[in-house]
């Protein structure tokens, strides 16, 4: 890593462009700012976490922040039963946050881009009590040059997670999952880095500051954590432990990186040769596989896993402006209490399998044609 004293290494623009250009081009559905386009999944599917360090704040630096994909539980009975040291961070902030905000917060990489500093509104820190969320707020990384925020705002500094205990967060994780499902212990997989010890020989600033970060951020505090008695068939952790060493900004050729790429998959290869390695994913895997059937059994299955909703196109339908139903039992009953026999062609069953729609992952290799006709990715099971 080559820095100098006083700033950072990279424009922080140049990030805050190509993060613009990911979000729009995987975009599910079209705006005319993609930068308001929030960090939120839908109700009853997969849901995700995504981690930042707090700092420039007295009471809150170093301290980790979750950003959340979902409204945070907050049921008071349930808080009572778990223990204070237990309870979730930033429990009453981080939801309905926009994805740019969290993009670049989290890779607020310091030395590299520098801390973000950010303005979250007071309906955003209040997202535990379904407040909505207010839109369009200021999401240029620029410094203020009035650091007051406006009425119903509070400025937040943020920096990579990764530089620091966070790195690996499978304990928060955990802490999350339990506090959200009453005590249920989860299945946790981490998958390390392959980062190396240091051992850097140049000048002396330099070497002490590698230590620093490695000693912050060292993943393997939270693994030590983690391998407790009762877990060897709930947490697995995947990591080369003779390290790579490559640094994070590595990209030969700069115009492609394909020698770079082509180390790191040799390297991989190699770990992944390893018989106690191979064993290992095989234990996890048939963990993973027991556990996906044990779901797959629930109702809640298929929209959890493919975010699966039915939609109404039986003519005459009452509800047409409000045709979406989440539940396939929800919307049968829809069928037959709001609907005549006349109106099927088909029978119900038939009719409820015609309606079903999922969510299609936008691929990189979409054309610019189809990515701007219809930005939300659906299709009929039928035509599967």
């Amino acid at each position: 890593m080559k820095f100098g004293i006083g700033g950072n290494k990279f424009r922080r623009a140049a990030l805050e462009k190509a993060v613009k250009e990911v979000i729009e081009r995987r975009a599910e559905q079209r705006t005319e700012d993609y930068s308001e386009l929030l960090f939120q999944t839908e109700i009853d599917t997969c849901r995700g976490i995504v981690f930042a360090t707090r700092v420039g704040n007295r009471q809150a630096a170093g301290i980790p922040f979750l950003f959340r994909s979902y409204t945070p539980f907050d049921d008071k009975s349930h808080q009572q039963r778990t223990a204070q040291a237990d309870k979730p961070k930033n429990h009453l902030e981080g939801s309905k946050i926009s994805l740019l905000k969290v993009a670049l917060a989290a890779t607020a990489a310091p030395l590299y881009f520098g801390s973000y500093r950010c303005t979250l509104s007071a309906a955003q820190m209040q997202a535990s009590t379904r407040v909505p969320t207010a839109r369009g707020t200021n999401i240029s990384s620029a410094r203020r040059t009035d650091s007051r925020p406006a009425d119903g705002k509070s400025e937040y500094e943020f920096e990579d997670a990764g530089f620091s205990a966070i790195n690996n967060p499978c304990v928060e994780v955990e802490r999350e999952i339990i506090h959200h499902h009453d005590q249920e212990e989860p299945i946790l997989v981490s998958i390390g880095t392959a980062r190396p010890q240091p051992r850097d020989r140049r000048n002396h600033l330099v070497r002490v500051v590698r230590k620093a970060f490695t000693i912050a951020g060292d993943p393997e505090i939270a693994h030590k954590q983690m391998q407790t008695p009762g877990k060897e068939d709930r947490y697995f952790r995947f990591n080369d432990e003779e390290g790579i060493d490559i640094e994070m900004d590595d990209w030969r050729p700069r115009n492609t990186g394909r020698d770079t790429l082509n180390e790191l998959e040799n390297r991989f290869f190699r770990w992944l040769d390893r018989t106690e390695v191979r064993d290992e994913l095989e234990r996890c895997a048939k963990k993973l596989v027991a556990l996906r059937q044990m779901r797959m059994e629930t109702d809640r299955w298929e929209r959890f896993a493919l975010v699966r909703f039915f939609e109404c196109r039986v003519n005459r339908c009452p509800k047409d402006r409000d045709n979406k139903w989440l539940d396939k039992e929800d919307f049968t009953n829809h069928l037959n209490r709001d609907h005549k026999p006349d109106d099927f062609e088909h029978s119900i069953d038939e009719v409820v399998k015609r309606s079903a729609r999922e969510w299609e992952y936008r691929t990189p290799w979409d054309t610019p044609d189809t990515r701007h006709t219809g930005l939300t990715w659906i299709r009929a099971i039928s035509n599967l």
